[in-house]
């Protein structure tokens, strides 16, 4: 009988959060590790070698810890390290990117709202040349994603138009998952749909855990890897409980706190109590 596979998401904060709750709700059979590393979020303005050496020691802590496969549900960190960590480990690195293509495809005028490293990446750039019908005007929100963690865990107020430039867009992508948890706010400030990637994180990740024969769709296609060296059957997974999801790091009481109050859908939450950083 195959083990239950774990999956380690791992995020600069508490923008992950979206991300495994999609992750959950597309593959339900898995037991899941959650790291987001709030005491150095966020991760969007700090130099590239400081974000991989960050997102390295991340890694390596959800692999002794039992992750058979790594969820970076974080854009930057995506964008500066996906190829690196790829190229060094063997078992599955899954990244989260802008949903450029999705936009592209329901809209001509297109604002894609970044951290400003993802929004010089070379990776968001490969993406938006594969859309010549569809015009984006890329803005990097500096310091909206660390107003995010402070609204979220300290109750600090957030001034949406003080993070967000002006004009008329017909769509607008969220290319840090932070700002996902402002998703219903963006949309009425632009009165257009809003697009991330947690839903096509989620998916990918199924077709790890499932489909052997196929590849990550993206750019820099990472091939699916075996786990135990044979495919995984649905029916080997235990149900998912309240115990299947495990918070890691000095932050993990908050971000539990969080993921239970933001989508009690899940796991019913009636407590009044804040969500604090620690």
């Amino acid at each position: 009988m195959a083990k239950t596979v774990t999956v380690g998401v791992f995020d600069s904060g508490l923008g992950g959060l979206t991300v495994l709750k999609e992750c959950v709700r597309v593959v339900p059979r898995a037991r899941y590790l959650y790291l987001g590393d709030n005491a150095n979020a966020p991760y969007g303005s700090k130099p590239e070698e400081e974000i991989f050496a960050l997102t390295l020691a991340a890694v390596n802590k959800l692999r002794r810890r039992g992750a058979d496969v790594i969820v970076l549900a974080c854009n930057t960190a995506t964008a500066v390290c996906l190829d690196r960590l790829r190229a060094q480990f063997r078992f599955p690195v899954l990244g989260s990117e802008p949903a450029v293509l999705p936009a592209a495809r329901a809209a001509k005028d297109v604002l894609v709202l970044a951290t400003p490293c993802t929004a010089k990446s070379p990776r968001l750039a490969a993406l938006i040349a594969r859309c010549p019908g569809c015009r984006f005007t890329v803005f990097p929100a500096e310091g909206l994603a660390g107003a995010v963690e402070r609204w979220l865990l300290g109750g600090v107020p957030l001034r949406l138009g003080d993070h967000l430039p002006a004009g008329k867009f017909d769509g607008v992508v969220l290319g840090c998952t932070h700002f996902v948890f402002l998703r219903k706010e963006i949309a009425e400030y632009y009165r257009a749909p809003v697009f991330d990637g947690g839903e096509g994180v989620a998916n990918r990740l199924k077709t790890v855990l499932f489909d052997r024969s196929r590849k990550i769709e993206g750019i820099g296609s990472h091939e699916c890897l075996e786990l135990d060296n044979r495919r995984i059957p649905p029916n080997s997974f235990q149900k998912t409980t309240k115990n299947a999801i495990i918070f890691l790091g000095s932050s993990k009481n908050a971000n539990k706190c969080v993921y239970k109050q933001m989508f009690d859908n899940i796991f019913p939450y009636n407590s009044t109590k804040k969500c604090k950083k620690t």
